[in-house]
């Protein structure tokens, strides 16, 4: 195994809200692996898969309007994601053992019966990395990066383009994206979204702070100007490697 995995970007599918729970729990005890988003509904995870780079989808079976098996239909026959080298794997999720079989059929990596035990879901992570690593040079780390962030926020789905964005502000249990004309509030981990956002785009500046590197004014080794005139501080931890990272982009 390798001692230092990439995020193992994850998102989760099920219409029952602890199940969901349990996963993201499950999710939180294993390093670098990271839920980009828990949906209820299919019909929502599907715009939010066509916008991101996701390795694996935890996807339940039985679900209203679209079902996981038919789900995982569209996904193999590229309607969401065109490139096969690009679509997430499935892991199935059911309290049924007879959709076993069929699971497989489907081509799923893996399949958990509920409840599901931790030591089973982590032997499919490690499946998962297993088949990344095997997917060629550097896995699937070359993917192309999607132009946009995608939140939810008054429960609505919101788009940013990633140029709009100026930076990202922690709170606590929330974040608050700050747009040149506008600040957006979402439900969210910092180190969350700096998992979804491009390395060469957005920098993390603070415990508190994400920052687009177009959007710098100026800055020094304790504080970073932003276009729209706010000043945030640069913290000790993350000093070097925004130093660093900005000095490239600036050549």
């Amino acid at each position: 195994m390798d001692q230092n995995p990439r995020i193992l970007k994850c998102v989760i599918i099920d219409d029952e809200y602890l199940a969901i729970r349990v996963l993201e729990g499950f999710s939180r005890k294993i390093p670098d692996v990271t839920v980009l988003g828990s949906f209820k509904d299919a019909r929502e995870a599907i715009p939010f898969l066509r916008a991101n780079a996701v390795d694996l989808i935890f996807l339940d079976i039985q679900m209203p309007h679209i079902s996981g098996d038919e789900l995982a239909a569209q996904l193999s026959s590229g309607k969401i994601v065109e490139d096969p080298l690009h679509r997430p794997q499935i892991v199935f999720t059911t309290a049924r053992h007879e959709f076993a079989v069929q699971a497989f059929e489907w081509e799923a990596l893996d399949y958990l019966v509920k409840p599901i035990a931790f030591q089973r879901f982590e032997k499919s992570v490690r499946k998962a990395r297993e088949y990344l690593q095997a997917s060629g040079p550097g896995g699937r780390e070359s993917r192309d990066v999607p132009e946009a962030l995608v939140i939810k926020s008054d429960h609505r789905t919101i788009y940013l383009q990633y140029g709009d964005i100026v930076f990202i502000e922690g709170l606590n249990e929330y974040v608050k994206v700050h747009t040149r004309d506008k600040k957006i509030i979402t439900l969210a981990a910092l180190k969350e979204l700096e998992s979804r956002l491009p390395e060469k785009k957005f920098v993390r500046i603070h415990r508190s702070y994400i920052v687009s590197l177009e959007h710098i004014r100026s800055w020094n080794a304790s504080e970073v100007e932003m276009v729209d005139g706010r000043r945030l501080p640069v913290g000790r931890v993350y000093k070097e490697s925004f130093l660093r990272q900005a000095r490239q982009w600036r050549g």
